[in-house]
């Protein structure tokens, strides 16, 4: 009894030493070690660009994210915490917009790489639906071929149909404004996103950027009085054709008291388009209306033209 009960201390004993033996044997000499691996992710994450973000209608809503990795053949990626963080907001400012869609793209180099990015793209698609919570019906995809090695096997991430927060479209729009009516002061264009159109009031809002081209335009015509001024109105393509007539008609009586307003003399010609004249498609590709693009199309052209050039007069509606 007593050589058993030593047997065993002493096989307790041994196995106790293998089990410190190979601890040190795992982590000291092969590396493995759970705090070594967190090392070895870093390292990894260190080496990719910071250069994925998610756009809508042109504004970065996230950015300067580590872009997905994958293997070299692999068509699994490997999803580091900001990644999942990254997804996580991608879904948040989904469900936030019920009409947005996420579109996923697969960027390949050669026709031989177009299957591979196609299978990436398919398994981004399952982890979004099965452990983001992502409808899979708001998620849209495509391939794009990029010559450009520095984007290559990176995936893109847009929004359609999504409206950046107000501030964000607001300061990009007047921004384009200004920049539009600097290379040509004779055509521009104001939508209701700057405008925020009231035709109950006819009133529109004034932005800085249409208080500067307010300026540049008086002065303008203080230097040039044979001049005429077209004001266009123009709406969205949603409503029934007599009622986009009438707010096109009030989007242009707005902008026309606006100008008068500003002390200009000069003749104001009043023209009505309604929906005839769309400068965006309305639809996203599942056929849902894309909200960007219906304030985009509710605008005001203002054109300059020389008395001497309008052979008719246009028509008042």
């Amino acid at each position: 009894m007593q050589i058993f009960g030593r047997f065993l201390i002493l096989l307790l004993v041994f196995w106790l030493w293998l089990s410190l033996t190979r601890t040190y044997y795992v982590c000291q000499l092969k590396s493995h070690c759970n705090h070594t691996a967190l090392s070895s992710d870093a390292s990894i994450l260190s080496k990719i660009p910071k250069t994925l973000s998610v756009e809508a209608d042109g504004i970065k809503i996230l950015q300067n994210y580590p872009e997905f990795h994958f293997e070299i053949a692999s068509d699994t990626a490997h999803l580091f915490e900001i990644h999942k963080e990254f997804l996580n907001q991608l879904s948040v400012m989904l469900k936030s917009q019920p009409n947005s869609r996420l579109l996923l793209i697969g960027r390949y180099k050669s026709q031989d790489d177009a299957l591979l990015a196609n299978k990436r793209v398919d398994n981004i698609i399952k982890k979004l639906v099965n452990e983001f919570s992502f409808s899979e019906n708001a998620i849209l995809h495509t391939l794009e071929i990029k010559t450009d090695s520095s984007e290559f096997g990176f995936l893109g991430f847009k929004l359609l149909g999504f409206v950046p927060a107000s501030e964000l479209l607001i300061a990009r729009e007047d921004s384009l404004f200004k920049q539009n009516f600097k290379d040509s002061l004779g055509r521009i264009s104001y939508n209701d996103i700057l405008a925020a159109f009231d035709p109950s009031v006819k009133k529109i809002n004034i932005s800085d950027a249409l208080n500067d081209y307010g300026a540049r335009l008086k002065s303008f015509l203080s230097e040039n009085p044979k001049r005429v001024i077209q004001v266009i109105g123009h709406c969205d393509t949603q409503i029934s054709e007599k009622e986009a007539d009438a707010l096109s008609l009030h989007y242009a009586e707005a902008m026309a008291t606006h100008l008068k307003s500003l002390g200009i003399k000069q003749q104001i010609q009043i023209i009505a388009l309604g929906k005839k004249k769309p400068m965006y498609n309305e639809l996203l590709p599942d056929q849902t209306v894309d909200v960007l693009a219906v304030s985009k199309n509710r605008r005001v052209e203002i054109i300059i033209k020389e008395i001497s050039t309008l052979k008719t007069k246009p028509q008042k509606r």
